[in-house]
């Protein structure tokens, strides 16, 4: 279900179509997550995920898009290198824009967050922060903030302005 932009009501009667497509229709596309597939890349060699899992979900509303990913190293997942990057399910309309995320390494937690790149309007790059004292650690790769393994993850979400 996509949003539809709502228009101004005629005089008169409103009829059961308008209300479906312009209330019913609309709460649909709002509570109706989408699926997309991000795509995980670097700035150096390409990363694979291999018997690993990348997945993503999304609603837009009008302009308004709230977005989450998800990718879960596997045994065969090789990491390339460089500063890795993920794609937005739709163009942000303004470099800059920031996401928070989570990366799971070795059984500890980092806190995480995605800078839209300039130039790029659907790429996010990736950055990584320490959970205990929220010191910047530097960019995500495969060995910042730890030597990533099988059944490590990392998740990122937030809401944007689509382009």
């Amino acid at each position: 279900m996509t949003w539809n932009t709502p228009t101004a009501a005629g005089a008169g009667v409103l009829t059961s179509s308008f209300w479906n497509a312009q209330v019913r229709d609309n709460f649909d596309a709002i509570g109706n997550w989408q699926a997309y597939t991000p795509t995980w890349g670097s700035g150096g060699t390409a990363p694979a995920i291999g018997n690993g899992s990348i997945t993503g979900g999304y609603i837009q509303a009008g302009k308004t898009v709230m977005f989450e990913t998800r990718l879960t190293f596997g045994s065969t997942t090789t990491f390339g290198t460089g500063t890795y990057t993920v794609t937005l399910p739709t163009p942000a309309l303004n470099q800059g824009v920031t996401f928070t995320g989570l990366v799971l390494a070795g059984n500890t937690g980092y806190q995480m967050w995605g800078l839209v790149l300039a130039g790029a309007s659907n790429t996010v790059s990736l950055r990584v922060v320490s959970s205990t004292n929220a010191q910047v650690l530097g960019l995500f790769n495969s060995t910042n903030p730890a030597t990533l393994a099988a059944g490590d993850y990392f998740w990122l979400g937030g809401t944007y302005r689509a382009a």
